[in-house]
């Protein structure tokens, strides 16, 4: 077990691996990894998931899947973090492809077990396995052939920014406000610009940063006048766990519409200054 895998995770982790080197498909198993928050030293359990590929030397027989799903519910039974695994079994010879290009495939979503399907396989998915994944069982990461690029993840993020977050921002300012709880507004307008963020930052830098080191990359380089929609998207990112956050006095902004109209020309800044590359296999970042 590796010390970059929390405390809070290593009971689940390792029950997962053992039970998986116990299954009767044991001889398909390749490696297991983790990435996403995980992996970038941010894993929090109110707000994170467990984000896993588990790969296989072989494609598993519809009964192995049945099998495979019914690991799965023992994990959640026994283990109440394995609501958030978010994974993937992908054969070895189809890593570094798109959805388009692979046959469906086993993965699990929010508790949910899908035999056969396709989901969060694009090529932030890869890099972030090629350079910051952790390894669990099986070779390194590093040792993996995905073949992903710089300029691969930057159109990835630059085909999001204009498809997912472009549509967003129109339903955005197509909104009132006024209609939405404001606790639901402050904490969806709070994370659509930690993301943002990041986005950001990734396509300046050709690396990933989690969300919360993304923003503070902001505040240190951004002009004054986002500085704050930043300090009030931080207070809020802080203060999640307590039972008063989002109750607390903003000092930058006099209501949440008025945080919410900010973020909305901030998003729409971001989209403006990064022109649009096509790919294919976006994601929400």
């Amino acid at each position: 077990m590796t010390c970059e895998i929390p405390t809070a995770l290593q009971p689940l982790i390792a029950a997962y691996t053992c039970q998986l080197n116990n299954a009767s498909f044991r001889d398909a198993l390749h490696g297991i990894y983790l990435y996403g928050s995980i992996a970038l030293g941010a894993f929090d359990e109110q707000r994170s998931d467990i984000d896993f590929l588990t790969v296989l030397r072989r494609d598993l027989t519809e009964a192995e899947r049945g099998e495979l799903e019914l690991l799965h519910i023992r994990l959640q039974n026994d283990h109440p973090l394995a609501f958030l695994m978010d994974g993937m079994y992908i054969h070895r010879q189809h890593l570094g492809r798109l959805n388009p290009e692979i046959p469906p495939y086993s993965f699990t979503h929010e508790g949910e077990f899908h035999r056969a399907g396709h989901w969060d396989v694009n090529h932030v998915t890869w890099w972030l396995l090629q350079h910051r994944a952790v390894t669990v069982f099986g070779p390194e990461s590093s040792t993996l052939l995905l073949h992903v690029t710089t300029e691969d993840l930057r159109a990835t993020m630059a085909y999001n920014l204009h498809s997912y977050w472009s549509h967003r921002l129109q339903a955005l300012e197509g909104m009132s406000f006024d209609t939405l709880p404001e606790t639901e507004l402050q904490a969806d307008t709070a994370d659509a610009v930690l993301t943002l963020c990041r986005i950001a930052y990734t396509l300046e830098h050709g690396d990933i940063l989690s969300k919360t080191a993304a923003l503070q990359y902001a505040i240190q380089s951004s002009d004054a006048k986002w500085q704050p929609l930043f300090r009030e998207t931080l207070r809020i990112r802080e203060n999640t766990e307590a039972s008063n956050a989002c109750k607390s006095q903003s000092l930058d902004f006099p209501s949440v519409i008025a945080f919410a109209c900010v973020a909305c020309d901030f998003i729409r800044t971001v989209i403006d200054t990064h022109p649009q590359k096509s790919i294919e296999g976006g994601t929400s970042a």
